[in-house]
């Protein structure tokens, strides 16, 4: 049954049929203060936490299963066969989270983006403010659809406190979630590796190259 409503509730992907079908019951803790290991203020510790799933790494993806994805696109990007010679991608998750992990970062700019400590500098920073502010937008827009697509309509109870006359929202609740582990093992297996020397990817001479960003 969860593997039929995984298919049912999400868009093809190749990963799905790796990963563990079966949905936890979670509680979410949304205690006000709550010592999140993702929360607090910034330090190298709380960078490698994020980075663990906020630094986007790409896979290489069979054509056979790429061309299965709505609106695949046959001149996509795809890479040399040192690097697996398949069609470049990366996860939703991983991007949402890089997205996440830079509105984090924008609340501090005085720890990210201060010219006395450059070795803190975060790399959306090292961009003029026009493209950051547009990076910044683009990364609020993709997480309101994100939101909004799954519509999540759990309900949030409350309670009477005696902090406030009002009703305060108790914002512990129970949600049916994906086997993380299982993702992160799929992008672990599957993560191209890096060229050395920080050069870039290798275009393969076939390739389309598109005049204008999608």
């Amino acid at each position: 049954m969860d593997e039929l409503c995984l298919y049912h509730t999400s868009a093809y992907s190749p990963v799905l049929k790796e990963i563990n079908p079966e949905l936890e019951l979670v509680q979410f803790n949304g205690t006000l203060g709550y010592p999140s290991e993702f929360t607090g203020d910034p330090s190298p510790e709380l960078d490698a936490v994020w980075d663990k799933w906020g630094y986007v790494k790409y896979a290489s993806i069979p054509p056979e299963e790429f061309l299965k994805l709505p609106g695949a696109d046959p001149d996509a990007a795809r890479l040399t066969p040192e690097y697996g010679g398949g069609y470049i991608g990366f996860l939703e998750i991983s991007h949402q989270l890089h997205c996440l992990n830079m509105m984090r970062q924008a609340m501090h700019q005085d720890y990210y983006n201060n010219p006395e400590f450059p070795e803190q500098r975060a790399p959306v920073f090292t961009d003029r403010p026009f493209t950051v502010k547009m990076h910044l937008q683009h990364c609020v827009e993709i997480l309101r659809q994100n939101i909004m697509c799954n519509a999540d309509v759990g309900i949030i109870p409350h309670e009477w406190v005696t902090q406030t006359p009002d009703p305060f929202a108790n914002f512990n609740t129970w949600h049916k979630c994906r086997d993380l582990k299982s993702v992160e093992k799929w992008i672990h297996e599957h993560e191209i590796p890096t060229p050395p020397d920080g050069s870039d990817l290798p275009i393969p001479l076939d390739s389309r190259i598109f005049p204008t960003l999608p």
